[in-house]
């Protein structure tokens, strides 16, 4: 042998050192030497196993993680062939490997019992299926849940949901299993809820008074006549006939009935009062983004005047303007809120994004805090944070045509609220006190004899504004109020025991 294929064989550990040097004198012959490079690769080998009397599910496992710690592209694969009442294993392993799974699985198929009754010498964590109906949540969002924290992260585990039924099926070990459903009643827990209850209380009075003389209307009226009054009084002819004209006539019976427009005297006083309460109530759940919104408008009928004088009978509403007509304005000059071809509705409640924060004890081993309703509104309170928007609209005054008065307010704002009390929100008060006087220069500014010459009008407002919110927990179990033909007040749909 030459010395370059000497040293070849040598390096792939072909020949010994010692057998070269042993090796005898070249005669001449040639020989071939054929090298086989496989880079120390496995050879695998698959071998089928008949289990006598354990369950291939059961076996399966162990082998698994034999086998995988020594080569990961090991398989084992179960096969539950019923119609010949067998259980079969199939394994793939490297050569070496499998005289070590002839061993384990001769060790674990024998027929032994454990103590306490066992079907099978082994407990296993064999593949089970298992279905669970969802109580309160949709089933979409917990697999979400449960396939984001890696439960069916295993080859042969698998977690899905029916729409339809609302049902979780997966299929998985038995130890996973059992931890799943554990999982599950934990997700599976009601919504949280809240009846978010809104008062607006409003209180105005309001006193107006107009005493004097309306120099306009006199002088349009009876004023037309004063001259010719002179003249006739001069005349010695008609002195007569006017003194017995005078004591006989329109003016004998003014306080009964004038003859004549007396509508320039200005005698008017209107004392009003209103008081207000409007209630807005919505049961919320817990969002982050979604908004809520309630209405009322109810329709009331109310007596005014056209512009002839002639009572008819019209919807109450704050678009009603009465005998009034309506002025001229330029484009963009209008309110929408009161000049839209409907009354905005007296009352209109959004909350936006509310949040629920539960407030209990929770429990010691599982670390959630008890969501029976029998729990709710007692020991179990709630924080919720909510965005509100309030706009009312009422109707406070009428004057003689029937032409109303309305206040329009609009409240938001941002709140935390503890549930099982009422709290105040907002609240604003205004006050004004106008005098106004009309009448004829210099001479209106006479103490006393200025109310033959002017007009006063006074008019004394008080408005009183408040906001109010009451928050209860609502449970899915919890009885709703008996509406059944009865008319109930809000203060019977909230339970007594909740106010403590």
């Amino acid at each position: 042998m030459n010395q370059p294929i000497a040293a070849l064989a040598v390096s792939a550990g072909l020949l010994l050192p010692g057998a070269l040097a042993a090796a005898p004198p070249e005669t001449g012959e040639t020989r071939t030497i054929r090298l086989i490079q496989d880079d120390a690769q496995e050879y695998m080998i698959s071998k089928v196993y008949e289990l006598k009397y354990l369950k291939a599910n059961d076996v399966a496992p162990f082998v698994l993680g034999v086998v995988k710690r020594n080569n990961t592209q090991s398989t084992v694969n179960r096969i539950n062939y019923r119609a010949g009442d067998e259980q079969l294993l199939t394994v793939s392993c490297p050569v070496r490997m499998m005289p070590y799974v002839d061993d384990l699985i001769a060790k674990l198929d024998r027929p032994a019992r454990v103590a306490g009754g066992g079907e099978d010498p082994i407990r296993g964590t064999g593949i089970t299926r298992n279905l669970y109906p969802a109580r309160f949540r949709s089933a979409r969002v917990m697999v979400d849940v449960m396939t984001g924290t890696g439960i069916n992260g295993g080859a042969d585990s698998f977690v899905g949901y029916d729409a339809e039924t609302n049902l979780i099926y997966w299929k998985d070990d038995a130890n996973k299993s059992n931890d799943l459903l554990k999982y599950l009643a934990w997700l599976d827990r009601p919504v949280p809820m809240v009846n978010l209850a809104f008062t607006v209380y409003e209180v105005r009075e309001s006193t107006l008074r107009d005493l004097g003389i309306d120099y306009l209307a006199w002088r349009n009226g009876p004023g037309l006549n004063l001259l010719q009054a002179g003249f006739n009084a001069m005349s010695l002819d008609s002195a007569g006939s006017a003194a017995l004209s005078a004591a006989s006539g329109g003016f004998g019976a003014f306080f009964i009935a004038p003859q004549f427009d007396a509508s320039f005297i200005r005698v008017l006083q209107q004392n009003g009062k209103a008081t207000i309460a409007n209630t807005a109530s919505l049961t919320v759940p817990n969002s982050e983004s979604a908004s809520y919104s309630v209405g009322f408008s109810p329709q009331s009928q109310a007596i005014f005047k056209r512009n002839n004088d002639q009572l008819q009978v019209g919807i109450s509403g704050v678009g009603m303007k009465g005998g009034i007509e309506q002025p001229e304005s330029g484009p963009g000059a209008e309110n929408p809120l009161l000049n839209s071809p409907e009354p905005p509705p007296p009352l209109a409640l959004t909350v936006t994004a509310p949040r629920i924060n539960f407030r209990s004890s929770a429990d010691a081993k599982t670390g959630l805090i008890p969501d029976q309703a029998a729990n709710y509104n007692h020991s179990v309170q709630a924080l919720v944070t909510f965005r509100y928007l309030i706009r009312t609209a009422d109707v406070v005054e009428r004057n003689s045509y029937g032409a109303e008065l309305a206040e329009v307010s609009t409240v938001t704002g941002d709140c935390n609220l503890l549930s099982g009390g009422e709290k105040l929100l907002s609240a604003w008060s205004k006050e004004s006190d106008v005098e106004q006087r009309i009448g004829i220069p210099f001479l209106s500014d006479i103490p006393v004899l200025g109310s033959l010459f002017s007009t006063t009008t006074v008019n004394r407002e008080k408005s009183y504004f408040f906001i109010t919110a009451k928050t209860m927990l609502v449970h899915p179990e919890s009885a709703p109020a008996e509406y059944s033909g009865q008319l109930k007040a809000f203060s019977e749909l909230i339970p007594q025991t909740a106010e403590r």
